[in-house]
């Protein structure tokens, strides 16, 4: 079974079953994501897309536990969610949580979790103040991290300046350089 979270009047996947809390002509499964057990049986869903979701959930941790015990061994969970700079994370009402590139760290192994490597970018983030950390909860172990990038319009891509964003993007976050719309695009791994 696939599954197109929150799909709103659209599906971004045409072979997947749109879940959305309102009755849409794309909608087939009408359910409130932020109240928990969903109405689907344990290791039933092999793919999740979920674009502008995860903002409006109030519960994070709840909702990724929801997709890790509904999801098989293997299965992928990818959206986007607007970035914390971005004008558009702020434009919306109805936005609850404002998240940037790390914000999935916590629900990932850690060997799965790319640290940034090399002198030249060590001391980068040593200049800008940059820790690697977890905070005081930590539900590691639920996802192997496949992909976690900024998703910048055309400008940005045409210019080659979104590949250096890509490179560096915990200077990018630090310092507040990015204006403008961007997304972060997620691709995670249910792990069991």
């Amino acid at each position: 079974m696939r599954l197109d979270l929150g799909c709103g009047f659209r599906r971004r996947d045409p072979q997947a079953s749109g879940v959305d809390v309102v009755a849409t002509p794309a909608t087939d499964i009408v359910c409130d994501l932020s109240r928990y057990p969903w109405p689907f049986h344990d290791n039933s869903v092999e793919h999740f897309s979920c674009y502008h979701v995860i903002e409006h959930i109030p519960d994070i941790v709840g909702f990724m536990r929801e997709v890790h015990r509904v999801g098989k061994r293997g299965a992928i969970l990818e959206g986007e969610v607007p970035h914390f700079l971005s004008t558009y994370a702020y434009t919306d009402p109805t936005h609850i949580h404002f998240l940037g590139l790390r914000a999935f760290d916590m629900f990932c192994v850690p060997k799965t979790v790319t640290r940034q490597q090399g002198m030249v970018r060590k001391g980068i983030n040593r200049l800008l103040g940059v820790h690697y950390g977890f905070g005081t909860f930590h539900a590691g172990g639920l996802f192997h991290k496949r992909v976690v990038c900024l998703r910048l319009p055309g400008l940005y891509r045409y210019t080659g300046q979104s590949w250096l964003i890509n490179q560096f993007p915990e200077a990018y976050e630090v310092q507040g350089l990015l204006r403008g719309p961007g997304n972060v695009y997620f691709e995670l791994e249910v792990r069991k």
